[in-house]
């Protein structure tokens, strides 16, 4: 590994420290490429992580980050009328969350470098260059994981801010979380294990809520929850914070060498509760997409896989989106917030079908990956996989081809 140094030359650059790209730098180092990571600190917020979302970390190597989850609790649901568990989640304080990741990443011999890049340059004869305030670094393939930041928006979907409260309280619990629904958004709590709790509304922009007005929404959805594991009452107010929660997606390959991973290519909807995930399984993508490309593989099928999983991932992310607030526009019909977001969400899920197309079923040649390298791949495509397999599996023994549907892609 090379340290990110002035005027420093390596193989790879990944930019951001989130999840997406420190299981990116971590997978390239392990194949054996030379990467630099820079990251900076992001403020203080909490995160849910679901249990598939934990094992993948185990899996990917980062078990100080899977620890910093601590154990899942049930996520109450008040929705659709209705007040149930739904799903569970372990909820994590993100600034602990990444200083684990980065441990994760210098235990593996990968120390994080934690500055900006300032600006990106093609750098003919040698891929690009990443200027940063201490000098820049030369590469010849760059993983974009910056979340929002990076640009390059092809959609949008409906137009949210989510508005939180960040509080210390008193008595330490184990973990809860619960996600209670408005007449014009939605609550979000997560107590971690160190007795941090988050409150979050997430609703149209034009709501803009004042403190009162915001504190009366929380009331009313804890009023909504047993006992008081989300109450304020006695706690220590650490901060308030306004952030979009608009659903994006942007180019994921815009030019030979470079990829948008996590956030960057694809930011879900905070209610799907599955955005580290994704950043994981993106990641995997991005490895699999820069090690065949600097092992020489055309850049053309890289770059197609790569746009159309994202395309696939986001035709589906919306359908489901759509799914979550129409069942709960059914339950308050006279409610326009409901109502208009199911409606923009099924537009773009009927866009994105319409683009697709039912597809024949047959064989085609396609891009397709196996974990470590991507290129063409004889693929079976249908109305169910418009992309045919996403991961083609090659056996050790013969080093024969064997196409693999994975229902997470």
């Amino acid at each position: 590994m090379l340290t990110a140094v002035p005027d420093a030359r390596v193989e790879v650059v990944v930019l951001g420290a989130g999840p997406a790209g420190c299981a990116a730098a971590l997978g390239l180092h392990r194949l054996g490429h030379s990467v630099a990571i820079l990251g900076r600190p992001r403020r203080p917020a909490s995160e849910g992580l679901g249990e598939r979302c934990v094992a993948c970390l185990r899996e990917t190597g980062f078990v100080h980050a899977a620890d910093a989850a601590g154990p899942a609790a049930p996520r109450i649901g008040v929705w659709a009328g209705t007040r149930s568990a739904r799903g569970r989640e372990c909820p994590v304080d993100r600034t602990a969350f990444d200083d684990a990741l980065a441990l994760d990443l210098a235990i593996a011999g990968l120390p994080l470098d934690r500055r900006a890049g300032l600006a990106i340059v093609p750098d003919t004869g040698s891929g690009w260059r990443i200027d940063t305030a201490r000098g820049s670094l030369r590469c010849r393939a760059l993983l974009d994981a910056r979340g929002r930041r990076s640009g390059g928006v092809e959609r949008l979907g409906p137009r949210l801010a989510a508005w939180s409260e960040r509080w210390r309280i008193a008595v330490r619990d184990r973990p809860a979380s619960a996600v209670v629904a408005l007449d014009d958004g939605w609550c979000w709590f997560a107590r971690d294990a160190n007795g941090v709790l988050q409150r979050q509304f997430v609703g149209a922009p034009r709501t803009r809520p004042d403190g009162e007005q915001l504190r009366a929404r929380f009331e009313t959805a804890t009023a909504s929850l047993p006992g008081d594991a989300f109450s304020v009452h006695g706690a220590q107010f650490l901060g308030a914070r306004v952030t979009a929660a608009v659903m994006r997606r942007a180019d994921a390959a815009p030019s030979p060498g470079r990829l948008r991973i996590g956030d960057a290519a694809l930011a879900l909807d905070p209610l799907s509760g599955h955005g580290v995930l994704e950043a994981l399984q993106s990641a995997r993508v991005g490895v699999a997409a820069i090690h065949s490309y600097l092992e020489g593989t055309d850049w053309a099928p890289i770059a197609r896989f790569v746009r159309e999983r994202v395309g696939e991932v986001w035709r589906r992310a919306v359908a489901t989106a759509g799914g979550f607030y129409r069942e709960q526009a059914r339950c308050l019909p006279d409610a326009p917030f409901w109502t208009a977001i199911a409606g923009e969400y099924e537009r773009l899920a009927a866009e994105a079908d319409a683009r697709i197309g039912a597809g024949a079923r047959r064989f085609e040649r396609r891009p397709a990956s196996n974990g470590e390298r991507s290129g063409l791949r004889p693929v079976w495509v249908g109305a169910r996989r418009p992309r045919g397999a996403w991961r083609a599996a090659i056996t050790t023994a013969s080093r024969e081809v064997r196409d693999e549907h994975d229902e997470q892609s």
